[in-house]
């Protein structure tokens, strides 16, 4: 399995071009120089630290940066350090949000995360900015590079699309999907670490500006976490979101006409029992507002937050675009921090993406959903360890031999030239996630794994 640190450092080392990144880079994608803040008597923790390094932006676009020293006296060492890489950065002239790719890479889990995101947002609304004032300079483009999980593509290559194009039908709205799904990543980067105090990040949330984030569920979870009390109940919501699994599980392991029809009376029976059209949507928002008071205890933040990210890989999200930056199956890896109960859910539903995105490029690799199904791969191949595509495998109308070369490289197999030379690969690929999760999860559950598995590598 590829290593996913030095896959990071591949791609901020490509991030940051064949040049060193000390070099300068044009004004444009440069941020401006942050201003320290001398030592402010009211900074007297974490939190403080936070509130006063946000500056009332809750997506740390342009973060005042507090003093090292003064981090380090509060034992925030991790914070001190990414102050320090934000500094250094800034006097080679590098642009951050990409050089700081690499820094949460190397401290996952940590403040470092949100930081880094918020730089590259800052970056992409800027050249937002540009595309609105050129549409014809390519802006979208180069946004793949800096916001998505690729590598470079081959450059004798025209592209049709931008890698991008995945989060939106009509090319006329791809800006706003972009600039939304980015906002989004920055505002869940706040809940990787659960010791996080987000309050201060709350409390940005509240102005007229930030209605649309604030009002979403990962808006709410934010709010629900900085106000929630810890003695909540830790279960809350559990329940719907196991079954919600469950339910999605044997949607996805129906692949023959006997076990789809199956499929369709459960289907029908459990949209019955709860008065909803989709009864996995209708477990995942119960599961959430079930949660969501209660998400002061870590558990239950979990589960609401899961839930979300799940609603996100059945297109039930209620932030579109769902796939935002191909990033759905890797914040279900973060979930567990939350309550380790909660890993063998998570990997369930990597699993459910896995196959539901595979059996995607096979019915649509022939078809105009080509692009869109690779997208979905993509980032169901990412957040269960195998590596990054090149960034023109996601703008291709259509599959070619490097298509498929590319599929089967990110995951371990080199040198397929055929979709199903390419399909073979990623299902060993697929079995091999089931097997890390098969014992963990219910007995009853087994069996639809093992016929996943059975199948993926005929």
């Amino acid at each position: 399995m590829p290593d996913r640190r030095a896959i990071a450092l591949g791609i901020a080392a490509v991030l940051c071009g064949t040049a060193a990144c000390g070099n300068r880079l044009p004004s444009a994608i440069r941020m401006p120089s942050p201003a320290p803040v001398e030592a402010p008597s009211d900074v007297v923790d974490l939190e403080s630290a936070l509130r006063t390094t946000l500056r009332g932006d809750p997506l740390a676009r342009t973060p005042r940066l507090l003093e090292p020293e003064l981090l380090r006296s509060l034992d925030l060492d991790v914070f001190a350090d990414t102050v320090v890489e934000i500094r250094r950065l800034e006097e080679a002239r590098a642009d951050l949000g990409e050089g700081l790719d690499l820094w949460a890479a190397r401290w996952p889990g940590t403040i470092a995360v949100p930081l880094a995101r918020g730089y590259r947002l800052a970056i992409a609304e800027r050249r937002l900015g540009e595309h609105a004032q050129d549409p014809r300079a390519g802006v979208l483009y180069s946004l793949g590079r800096l916001l998505l999980p690729v590598t470079p593509g081959d450059p004798s290559v025209r592209v049709a699309r931008p890698a991008l194009a995945a989060l939106a039908r009509d090319p006329g709205a791809l800006p706003e999907a972009i600039r939304t799904a980015t906002q989004r990543s920055v505002l869940a980067a706040w809940l990787v670490d659960p010791s996080l105090p987000l309050g201060p990040v709350d409390e940005a949330l509240q102005t007229s500006t930030y209605d649309r984030l604030r009002g979403a569920r990962i808006g709410r979870l934010v709010h629900a976490r900085a106000t929630g009390t810890a003695s909540a109940d830790p279960t809350s919501g559990r329940d719907a979101l196991v079954h919600a699994t469950r339910l999605a599980l044997t949607q996805v392991a129906a692949d023959r006409a006997a076990e789809q029809g199956a499929w369709a009376d459960l289907r029908r029976a459990e949209a019955d029992a709860l008065g909803a059209e989709d009864p996995v949507e209708a477990l995942l928002i119960r599961a959430f507002d079930a949660a969501e008071p209660a998400a002061g205890a870590r558990a239950a933040a979990g589960t609401g937050w899961l839930a979300v990210e799940a609603l996100r890989l059945t297109e039930r999200c209620d932030l579109p675009p769902c796939i935002g930056l191909l990033d759905r199956t890797t914040a279900l890896s973060s979930v567990a921090a939350y309550d380790p109960s909660l890993a063998p859910l998570a990997r369930t539903w990597q699993v459910i993406a896995l196959k539901d995105a595979l059996d995607g490029l096979d019915a649509g690799r022939d078809t105009v959903r080509h692009a869109d199904a690779v997208a979905a791969l993509a980032d169901a191949l990412w957040g269960t360890g195998a590596g990054t595509l090149p960034e023109d495998a996601l703008a291709a109308p259509e599959g070619t031999e490097a298509t498929w070369a590319a599929l089967s490289t990110a995951v371990g197999e080199p040198g397929a030239t055929t979709w199903e030379d390419a399909r073979l690969a990623i299902g060993a690929h697929l079995a091999t996630r089931i097997r890390d999760v098969r014992d963990t999860v219910p007995a009853d559950w087994r069996p639809l794994l093992d016929r996943i598995a059975r199948r993926a590598v005929p």
